[in-house]
């Protein structure tokens, strides 16, 4: 633990899935825990899953209202309205004090702040998660998303592209949306400033993590879970890595993600095996 204080500034983490998003709350949540022998004052400003039914069932009907964090199953629809516009006009009024880095920060002044990955590492790790991993298990989905697309009890190449294949064929015919942790990222990072688009936000690559742990008094070296192992819920799923894409798999994965390598390459981060795929003038 580097036993640095926090800066003494607000910042406002946008949890981008499957990019390290609970490594970096849990580790700041101890932190703060451990400097101030208190809870951690975690506030949710907004997400995602309280506006937008994302999950459905494989045959494409929404989930139930108990699905949605935030959204109770006695919710009447009236009761779902109001929390939608309470919940949105406090993401405005936090946005509107969003502003980039500065030596001099007023009370309410605040940093967003966001990790982004390479997509093809991501769609892997976000195989693993949607079918059952921890925080999924009741996503409506992983049950069904196991029968159809794991072919094998044991983990080998091909049956890792088997369930590579499969997997992009359900997403390309059911969007992204039917589990959350397929949406791109780009499509993350505008829906949480949507309301006000000009936003400030500063995004940083998965590799410099350890950097992004470090600025808020965190130990880079301490894991909270690992993506791969037992944390994954199959042995297919707890083996595979994207050293299991074949070329016509990545083109497929680059091709089904272009609005997250366009973003990626603007921010000048490389995505070198959708080069082939993603014409660089995009």
């Amino acid at each position: 633990m580097t036993r640095q204080p926090f800066t003494r500034q607000n910042v406002t983490f946008i949890h981008i899935h499957k990019t390290g998003g609970t490594t970096i709350v849990r580790h700041a949540n101890s932190q703060m825990t451990a400097l101030t022998g208190k809870p951690s004052d975690q506030y949710r400003v907004f997400m995602w899953q309280w506006l937008v039914n994302s999950n459905f069932d494989m045959t494409g009907r929404p989930l139930p209202p108990q699905g949605l964090r935030g959204f109770g199953p006695n919710k009447s629809p009236e009761d779902r309205i109001k929390m939608q516009k309470l919940l949105f006009d406090r993401a405005i009024s936090h946005l509107e004090t969003a502003t980039t880095f500065q030596p001099v920060w007023h009370f309410k002044d605040h940093e967003l702040f966001a990790v982004v990955r390479d997509p093809l590492d991501r769609f892997v790790s976000s195989i693993g998660q949607a079918m059952g991993a921890l925080g999924s298990s009741k996503n409506g989905v992983a049950n069904e998303l196991k029968t159809l697309c794991i072919n094998a009890n044991e983990y080998s190449k091909e049956a890792s592209q088997f369930t590579l294949q499969c997997m992009i064929d359900v997403v390309t015919e059911r969007g992204f949306f039917f589990e959350i942790h397929f949406t791109p990222q780009a499509v993350e990072t505008a829906f949480a400033t949507q309301m006000l688009p000009d936003t400030p936000v500063a995004l940083f690559p998965m590799e410099a993590l350890p950097q992004v742990l470090t600025a808020i008094g965190c130990d880079p070296n301490k894991k909270i879970r690992d993506g791969q192992g037992s944390y994954r819920p199959h042995k297919v799923l707890a083996g595979m890595t994207s050293e299991d894409y074949t070329p016509h798999l990545i083109r497929q994965v680059c091709i089904l993600y272009e609005v997250d390598v366009v973003m990626l390459r603007l921010l000048g981060y490389e995505v070198p095996r959708c080069d082939e795929y993603i014409s660089k003038d995009r």
